[in-house]
């Protein structure tokens, strides 16, 4: 066992292990935004700090006003070990720190390693004295390193002031908010965001609740009425929609400043997979060309897709890549691009 002083007093992400890649791009994007850096990754747990090593109570602040959707828990390392083998040894270092740690709200343990270390959570909080700081909770990470830490942060399981999904919906809710929450750390509150596979509008609400104006087209015009029922029904107010070929955009150059929108697979489309797939650095072309200078696209779409357009692609307009295991042989690719002042040719 070692004690890790390097550690203390750090900045901690703990990530889903089912989603690992997507709440990795979640991260790395809040610490491009905030100046940060990252001083540790394994699976599961991510360590960052200020990259002058000067706390800053406005980018901390800034953490806590984040609507993550992928993070589990965001935190404040106390103590920071490493090479804890066993459950026991983790005990007799917590009695040493007795007079230094106290249990703050809800205490969880978590272990992210491949060895499984067995700790009763019970035989913790006999061990500490309970304290009383607001908005906290006690946890105690084991990975590479062990953090107990101050939780202020915990991802809910029960989401709220979200659309009732159907049959209709292709992307689980936490996903199509990862999306959003990319988006959410590049552009303004203010911007105009495009969906030009906007189906019954799922995706797009998310950046509507956020506080953007949105613009949703389908060429599915049954779509396009059933969205139009489900925005202003859950109080989407500022929004336009249309019925468009996404191949022949009818919106003038320069116009939104994001674009957002889960690229058809043909499964369960009109459109042939094939067909979109070979068409797809035209359809990339045309949302950079409607894009306002240094504008983001953010777009979902197969592994089979991304191989293709990543061969036609400048590899400088892309700013974030991640690839999510769906089921059996398909893969999701996120990834987010960035139009230069210029359109890259």
């Amino acid at each position: 066992m070692r004690l890790r002083r390097d550690l203390i007093g750090k900045i901690y992400f703990l990530l889903p292990m089912d989603r690992i890649e997507s709440a990795l791009a979640e991260v790395n994007i809040l610490v491009e935004a905030l100046g940060l850096e990252i001083i540790h990754i394994e699976p599961g747990l991510v360590l960052v700090d200020y990259t002058d090593h000067v706390y800053r109570e406005d980018i901390f602040r800034r953490l806590l006003d984040t609507d993550f959707s992928m993070i589990k828990e965001l935190g404040i390392s106390l103590w920071v070990f490493e090479d804890i083998e066993t459950g026991d040894e983790l005990k007799s270092i917590l009695i040493k720190l007795r007079d230094h740690v106290c249990l703050s709200g809800e205490l969880r343990i978590r272990v992210i390693k491949d060895k499984y270390i067995k700790i009763n959570p019970y035989e913790i909080t006999n061990l500490l004295d309970k304290c009383s700081i607001e908005n906290t909770d006690t946890s105690i990470i084991i990975g590479d390193i062990a953090i107990v830490g101050r939780a202020i942060y915990r991802r809910s399981l029960i989401q709220q002031d979200s659309l009732r999904l159907d049959e209709t919906a292709t992307m689980k809710l936490i996903d199509s908010r990862f999306m959003s929450d990319l988006l959410f750390e590049k552009v303004k509150d203010t911007s105009v965001i495009y969906d030009p596979f906007s189906g019954v509008g799922y995706l797009i609400y998310e950046s509507c609740r956020r506080g953007y104006r949105v613009i949703l087209s389908d060429i599915d015009l049954k779509k396009i009425h059933k969205a139009k029922n489900i925005l202003t029904e859950n109080k989407c107010i500022d929004y336009d929609l249309f019925q468009a070929d996404a191949f022949n955009l009818p919106i003038r150059s320069g116009a939104v400043d994001g674009v957002i929108s889960d690229i058809p697979y043909g499964r369960r489309s009109k459109i042939v997979s094939k067909s979109v797939t070979k068409d797809l650095y035209s359809l990339i072309r045309g949302l950079i060309e409607i894009l306002k200078p240094y504008g983001i696209i953010i777009l979902a779409m197969s592994y089979d897709q991304w191989k293709y357009l990543s061969e036609k692609i400048q590899a400088n307009i892309i700013r974030n890549l991640s690839l999510q295991h769906l089921h059996s042989n398909l893969h999701r690719v996120y990834v987010m691009l960035r139009k230069h002042s210029r359109e890259p040719h």
